[in-house]
């Protein structure tokens, strides 16, 4: 028996479920009647209920977190693509199929022969239809012809192994925390969305998407900025999406309160006292440097503050006399 090539698998991809993907890459996937009567064996095994592969590191381990709905369902725990990640709480609506054949309809060109992944983070609503492209259904734009020549290699005498020259590589598709996806928008191969941004329904996003933004159209474009500066800065440094439950079930009221300025008086707060904490117990630095010579030592060690280590020697601009540690010299 012989193992399948990496083109073989590339054509027998999109004719088999999708989560098979981890098993072409580990190479269970061989020639030869017998071995593949028993990896079908195990790929129906993978699709019994509760054999997800996120479902065993997560928060939320339940599938539908609505009683009685069956359209909306929590991602994280349907997804067995090992080049998917999909953070906690992040939810699905699909009123059209069914949600949990996300993989399926909504995760479009994603092939194991690149390599390429889908990250989405935590607390992401993405609505019915969303689709994310990926690079194995571009065309290279940087030869004469656009036309998928490398992918018919056994057409026209091409070498199997440049198969990937068929398409410009775009790399990961990232979707931060907190993303709302609107209805049957296309995020094309690469992008990233940052936390808190917004996509308008039936956009096409073609660029990066800053955090905290709302963008929509077709490319996609800058709408308008959901907070001013300095709240969107005191969320990206509070992370909420990071909290343990038995803690973001405290603050909840604070984030489902339109009142922006109970918010920012909140996390002005916790800023403050950050700062705090840190000051108390600074980081600290061990530098080991060569003893000189007229010293009967080996090293000297300098411990120092990484705050003062930043402030004096990654600014010396500022310093307008010279720096002076206490040196604890160690035989």
């Amino acid at each position: 028996m012989q193992e399948l090539p990496p083109e073989a698998a590339f054509r027998a991809a999109p004719f088999l479920p999708r989560y098979c993907g981890k098993f072409l890459q580990r190479k269970y996937f061989v020639a030869g009647p017998p071995v593949c009567g028993d990896f079908f064996a195990i790929l129906q095994e993978m699709r019994r209920p509760g054999k997800g592969g996120a479902t065993k590191h997560t928060m939320n381990t339940k599938t539908y977190p609505r009683t009685n709905d069956r359209r909306t369902i929590y991602l994280n725990t349907v997804i067995d693509n090992p080049y998917i990640e999909v953070g906690d709480y992040t939810i699905y609506n699909d009123f059209v199929h069914d949600p949990c054949d996300f993989e399926k309809n909504n995760v479009l060109y994603h092939y194991p022969v690149n390599g390429d992944r889908l990250k989405i983070g935590k607390f992401c609503s993405i609505a019915c239809g969303a689709k994310f492209l990926f690079t194995s259904g571009n065309h290279s734009l940087k030869s004469l012809s656009d036309y998928a020549f490398p992918i018919f290699f056994d057409e026209w005498g091409l070498d199997a192994k440049n198969i990937r020259d068929a398409w410009d590589n775009k790399g990961d598709t990232v979707i931060g925390n907190d993303v709302w996806i609107g209805r049957e928008s296309i995020i094309m191969p690469g992008v990233k969305i940052s936390d808190g941004a917004i996509i308008a329904a039936y956009s096409v996003v073609v660029k990066d998407v800053p955090a905290y933004t709302v963008y929509g159209g077709n490319p996609a474009r800058f709408i308008k900025e959901r907070f001013d500066t300095e709240l969107k800065d005191l969320l990206l440094r509070y992370q909420w999406w990071n909290l343990e439950p038995e803690k973001l079930v405290e603050i909840l009221p604070l984030l489902c309160d339109p009142d922006l300025e109970k918010l920012r008086h909140f996390l002005r707060e916790q800023y403050r006292l950050t700062k705090r904490r840190t000051a108390d117990c600074p980081p600290s630095i061990s530098l080991r440097l060569p003893c000189p010579e007229h010293l009967n030592l080996r090293f000297v060690r300098i411990p120092v503050d990484a705050f003062r280590l930043h402030d004096e020697l990654l600014t010396p601009v500022k310093r307008k006399r010279p720096l002076v540690f206490l040196i604890d010299a160690q035989r």
